[in-house]
């Protein structure tokens, strides 16, 4: 392995959600508590780390803990004091570094190479990160420091929720041996499984394969993975802020679904909170990105492209249809959805004479609509889409 400088930093806030509604309320830290909508089908969204040591994870649904932890505590999601937060941790990093990329929310990687006379060693400024995020923030953080952003991404999980780590150059792939399987992106639960009953629980083990073992095992796929696990990154590179930026949420199922309309309600809402963010940076999309988790272990995947740039619930919502039914291929069940908001630009559009004074009032009503949200949580607003089934399950 060629010895990259370690400069690349991972900022992780477990269960950001939880942690924003901790950060403004710190007397939910004495209680058990979870984020999540109302509702028959709803699930939760994110738990405290009191819900967490009884055994109340994202992705179950909410009666089921209810039923489990009668006095569990409910906090309605609130995606602009999320995105808010989320904005504030982006401005911090960029103190330190032009070379930012947001993962998802209240998770992002930076390149500090070229910064040392300002910061000192890379280690130096992540603890500084660490600091000044809790300072700012209120928020503990989980901060990692490698080569890639790969090897910086499992770094901070093993310290999660709180704590620094540095696996230096040429450390790779020693570091990444003793981790448990499940760290390694990629490795989910069907190919998990299908790991496991070959005999393999740790990330090193994957690492001693040849190129024909792996093959053996799962393809192409297991080429990719084998070199993941000795710490081999193949885009290695960040992109800075402002020349590409996404805004990406992911729902897992605790228990996989059928229904289509079950489906478009989670992704619906699920775009409703991402649109929240994308606002709140004065953004808009001009393509849409969905990637549904089958349980058999396989993918399906759709790019929905516009013709100009969307920012309102109204029109994404329409987005959203589309790429369901596209994308909704299989009569099995399904374990979880990613959505991305991608090719984002500044959300100026130049407006037909007239259909100015129309396109005026959409962007007050939408206005008025985050603001609401803001104020009283994201379900004082919501489409009849995400409330089919009682469905409104969205991350």
């Amino acid at each position: 392995m060629s010895h990259t400088e370690s400069t690349i930093i991972n900022i992780n806030i477990d269960n950001f959600e939880a942690a924003v509604a901790t950060a403004k309320e710190p007397s939910l830290t004495k209680v058990p508590f979870v984020i999540a909508q109302e509702g028959p089908r709803a699930i939760v969204l994110s738990s405290s780390p009191n819900a967490h040591s009884e055994g109340i994870f994202p992705g179950m649904l909410l009666s089921t803990t209810l039923k489990r932890e009668p006095k569990l505590k409910v906090v309605p999601p609130n995606p602009f004091e999320n995105a808010l937060a989320n904005k504030m941790l982006i401005e911090i990093a960029s103190n330190y570094s032009p070379s930012i990329l947001p993962s998802h929310s209240g998770n992002l990687f930076l390149d500090v190479k070229g910064t040392k006379r300002l910061f000192g060693e890379p280690v130096d400024c992540a603890l500084a990160l660490k600091k000044r995020i809790l300072s700012k923030l209120n928020m503990g953080c989980a901060v990692a420091v490698a080569s890639n952003k790969l090897v910086a991404k499992i770094g901070s999980q093993t310290i999660s929720p709180e704590g620094i780590a540095q696996i230096r150059s040429g450390q790779e792939a020693s570091f990444l041996a003793e981790q448990d399987l499940k760290l390694l992106p990629g490795v989910g639960l069907a190919t998990g499984r299908v790991l496991n009953v070959a005999g393999f629980t740790k990330i090193g083990e994957i690492a001693q394969l040849t190129d024909a073992e792996a093959f053996a095992i799962l393809g192409q796929r297991g080429i990719t993975l084998r070199n993941a696990a000795l710490g081999l990154e193949p885009n290695p590179f960040l992109i800075e802020r402002s020349k590409e930026r996404t805004i990406t949420r992911k729902i897992n199922f605790f228990e996989p679904v059928l229904e289509f309309d079950s489906v478009l309600a989670a992704v619906v809402a699920t775009a409703e909170d991402a649109s929240v963010e994308m606002r709140s940076f004065n953004l808009a999309t001009r393509a849409l990105f969905l990637r549904l988790f089958w349980a058999d272990g396989s993918l399906s995947e759709h790019k929905e492209r516009f013709n100009s740039p969307l920012v309102n619930d109204n029109e994404l919502r329409l987005a959203c249809r589309q790429a369901v039914i596209k994308s909704f291929v299989k009569r099995i069940r399904l374990k979880g959805i990613l959505l991305k908001f991608i090719d984002l630009e500044d959300s100026f559009r130049e407006a037909e004479l007239f259909d100015f004074a129309k396109a005026t009032a959409q962007k007050q009503l939408q206005k008025n609509i985050d603001i609401l949200r803001s104020r009283y949580g994201a379900a004082i607003v919501r489409s009849g889409a995400t409330l089919y089934n009682g469905q409104s399950n969205c991350r």
